[in-house]
């Protein structure tokens, strides 16, 4: 029964392993797969890093803390290692915010790729302040439009790049548009007319600097360096009629300019008009009258010309009389000339003066006898005899007055004594 039972029925050739020729191929085939996924796993780190790519984060850029690896507002975790030598160093630049209202607060990054050794970076801003770094911190004060650029350069390699980047500062935040404020005192009148033009400026970036052209053809007048926009006054005649534009331009510290115009109209002077007085109008020859003159409009100052009719002339001033006589009686109508600067001129004719002629009875005339010989040599003589003469004639009356007045008393005494005796 043993024997039965260790025979077995014949196995099925179909249901066999493959034959050791297989097998040795299968084995030789599983080693060459090996060998290939090594190379392979060698090969790709090399180009990789020959193309600059790196694998696990580069070392440690301009600005960053060894450990990290921070470029811009992407953060790569660091394996520290040796790579092999960049081929093409690269720039790349970085900042946030990229708008927003003034003032604006702004970081930068300056991140450089492929690059060996030590690189340093310079920053402009773009509104004239500058800095250096990665990251840095910028606050832009004023509204705007910024273009901050990145200089990074490798003095050991002699390698440099430039980035920049743009930013927009807006909103209530930043400083008023530049604005000009022009006026003129007066607006309208009549030449030649003195002007005063005001200027001022607000909003922009201060100092301001620029002028003012008063439209007449004059040379502008500049305004003084360093203007920090308060009020400004220019004077300024105008000789001539017209309608004229007064200019006044300013720029301030960043560049802007600005203009602002008045309008201002000057009128032709009033026709020229005179106006003389005289006094007295009438009276004895020898007789002195004075005159005076007035002018109005035209062009001062004025030249005065009097004609006094007795066929004699004279110059004067206006507003300041003159005298003349007339020595002989009759009419005399006198006239008055004024001439202006600009030699316009103007005629008036006074009312006609009566002059009598001198008599021998006139007091005061050297030709009456009552003023003339031995009567007016001894004339104080006369006139202390005269009062003398008054003087006695009233103690005559006063005496005359009393002599009635006594005779009256005594009859009426003597009356009254007749009556007393007469029988009751």
């Amino acid at each position: 029964m043993m024997a039965a039972a260790r025979r077995t029925a014949p196995r099925d050739p179909s249901a066999r392993g493959p034959p050791r020729a297989d097998a040795r191929y299968s084995g030789r085939r599983r080693r060459l797969g090996r060998c290939a996924f090594g190379a392979w796993a060698i090969a790709l780190p090399l180009v990789l890093l020959a193309m600059g790519t790196p694998i696990f984060g580069g070392p440690p850029e301009l600005g960053e803390a060894a450990g990290s690896a921070t470029h811009g507002p992407l953060a790569l975790p660091l394996v520290r290692g040796t790579a092999a030598s960049p081929l093409a160093p690269q720039l790349h630049v970085a900042a946030s915010p990229l708008q927003g209202p003034a003032p604006l607060t702004v970081t930068f990054w300056a991140n450089i790729t492929g690059a060996t050794g030590t690189s340093q970076v310079r920053w402009d801003f773009g509104d004239g302040a500058i800095g250096s770094g990665s990251p840095v911190v910028h606050v832009y004060t004023a509204g705007g439009w910024f273009n901050a650029t990145a200089t990074a350069s490798n003095n050991a390699t002699g390698w440099s790049a430039t980035g920049t980047v743009t930013l927009h500062a807006t909103g209530a935040g930043g400083p008023s548009p530049l604005a000009v404020a022009l006026s003129s005192d007066p607006a309208q009148g009549t030449s030649p007319l003195p002007v005063s033009v005001t200027i001022s400026a607000s909003g922009g970036s201060a100092p301001y600097r620029g002028n003012v052209c008063f439209g007449d053809g004059t040379q502008c007048a500049p305004i003084p360096a360093g203007w920090d926009g308060s009020p400004i006054t220019f004077d300024h005649t105008y000789t001539a009629a017209g309608t004229f534009t007064i200019v006044a331009s300013a720029d301030d510290a960043s560049g802007t300019t600005i203009a602002s115009t008045a309008g201002l109209t000057v009128l032709g002077p009033a026709p020229l008009s005179a106006h003389g007085v005289e006094s007295p109008l009438a009276g004895n020859a020898p007789l002195s009258v004075s005159f005076d003159a007035q002018a109005s409009g035209g062009t001062a100052p004025y030249a005065v010309l009097w004609d006094f009719g007795d066929g004699t002339q004279g110059t004067g001033t206006v507003g300041t009389p003159t005298s003349h006589t007339y020595s002989t009686g009759g009419s005399y109508t006198p006239t008055l000339t004024v001439t202006d600067s600009a030699g316009h001129r103007a005629v008036y004719t006074l009312p006609t003066l009566q002059v009598q002629p001198a008599t021998t009875s006139q007091v005061g005339n050297s030709t009456s006898p009552w003023t003339s010989g031995w009567l007016a040599s001894h004339s104080t003589a006369i006139g202390a005899v005269g009062l003398l003469a008054v003087m006695g004639i009233f103690a005559l009356l006063v005496e005359r007055q009393r002599r009635q007045e006594v005779t009256r008393q005594a009859k009426e005494l003597v009356e009254a004594m007749e009556k007393s005796q007469e029988p009751p």
